[in-house]
């Protein structure tokens, strides 16, 4: 019984090693995407209603942003180049995208005073990006309230965590 017992762990401990070693990493770095510093609305890429991130009109810092359909709200987004990634940063407001303290999983993103780097990496759509900060990305939050609120997620495979960068003017 001995013996059989350890070539199971053995069978055991070599399938999960093989698993390791040749399972595609989730968390694999994406390839970053080059995005043109300008003025942008930002889309909810899965979004079927036509939602931009929005900061709402009466926002203070520490305010959460969320998604509501074009029209409503500060919509317009101004990206820039921040060391190796990007600021998003309101037009209407100087506000600027960010989290509280430290990104997490479901920290909802928010309206600071002081700029936040992100990465904006690329997708399987040529039009989209994914906007991440470390591990984690920007996607809708779960919370099962009206307006959609926007957290940071860990990054996952799929369309859900894409955003569509429309520009506006030149």
């Amino acid at each position: 019984m001995t013996l059989r017992r350890a070539l199971a762990w053995a069978f055991a401990l070599v399938s999960i090693a093989a698993l390791v070693a040749f399972a595609p990493a989730a968390t694999a770095a994406q390839p970053r995407a080059y995005v043109q510093p300008g003025t942008y609305q930002i889309e909810f890429g899965t979004s079927s209603f036509g939602e931009v991130l929005t900061e709402p009109w009466d926002a203070t810092p520490g305010t959460p942003v969320v998604l509501l359909p074009r029209g409503e709200g500060a919509q317009v987004w101004v990206i820039a180049r921040k060391g190796r990634g990007y600021t998003i940063q309101s037009a209407q407001t100087g506000h600027y995208l960010g989290v509280r303290v430290e990104p997490g999983h479901h920290r909802l993103a928010v309206i600071t005073p002081q700029p936040h780097t992100w990465t904006l990496d690329t997708t399987p759509r040529a039009d989209r990006v994914h906007i991440a900060s470390g591990q984690f990305r920007l996607d809708r939050s779960p919370l099962l309230i009206f307006p959609p609120r926007v957290d940071v997620q860990q990054a996952r495979e799929g369309i859900s965590q894409e955003w569509q960068l429309t520009r506006i003017g030149g």
